[in-house]
């Protein structure tokens, strides 16, 4: 794992960026990244930073790479970008704010991809036979990129917004499969075959 702490460079940030360090906490079973200052894993590095230099202007930047052995995503972020490349397995991913980008995914399982405000864009290779994907945003655009050779169902719906590619409601790509369910509150969609 790789973490890059990102603010304006003056020497008030320096101070914060010393003092920062990242751990992978076991929580009920699910690993949690937490970024904190030196000895105080429990306080998130945005509150101490605040009540020791009275800022917290900054950005934190994960890189974490998986095994491939593992096959179940859980990301749920507040403020931020999500990137995910080439994993296979179900997906569980929410974000308040900010895009995600779901790269060359073989998805299994039940699978939900959520951003409150925020762009959403899903490349999809593969699908298992049993398997659903629900496709979301309540404000922003949401642009999903099917292979070729996919066998799926799609169900399309914008209450505010166009929709290309494909018509709203249900249409069946290479006679239908598993069904991919695309939604935005607010925001175009628009489906696409991978070339």
């Amino acid at each position: 794992m790789e973490t890059t702490i990102w603010f304006l460079n003056d020497q008030t940030h320096r101070n914060i960026s010393e003092q920062a360090e990242t751990s992978i906490v076991d929580k009920n079973g699910t690993m949690e990244i937490v970024t904190h200052a030196k000895g105080d894993p429990k306080r998130d590095l945005w509150d101490w930073a605040e009540s020791r230099f009275g800022k917290s202007e900054l950005f934190i930047e994960y890189v974490v790479n998986l095994p491939g052995q593992i096959t179940g995503y859980e990301i749920v972020n507040d403020v931020g970008g999500i990137t995910m490349k080439n994993l296979n397995g179900s997906y569980q991913v929410e974000n308040s704010v900010g895009s995600i980008t779901v790269e060359g995914a073989h998805v299994a399982g039940k699978s939900r991809i959520q951003s409150d405000a925020g762009s959403v864009r899903v490349d999809i290779q593969e699908m298992e036979k049993d398997s659903t994907l629900q496709v979301g945003t309540d404000v922003g655009g949401v642009q999903a990129v099917l292979a070729t050779s996919l066998s799926c169902t799609l169900k399309v719906q914008s209450e505010l917004g166009t929709i290309s590619g494909v018509s709203s409601g249900s249409t069946y790509f290479n006679g239908g499969g598993p069904v991919i369910t695309l939604s935005s509150s607010v925001g175009a969609i628009s489906v696409e075959e991978a070339i």
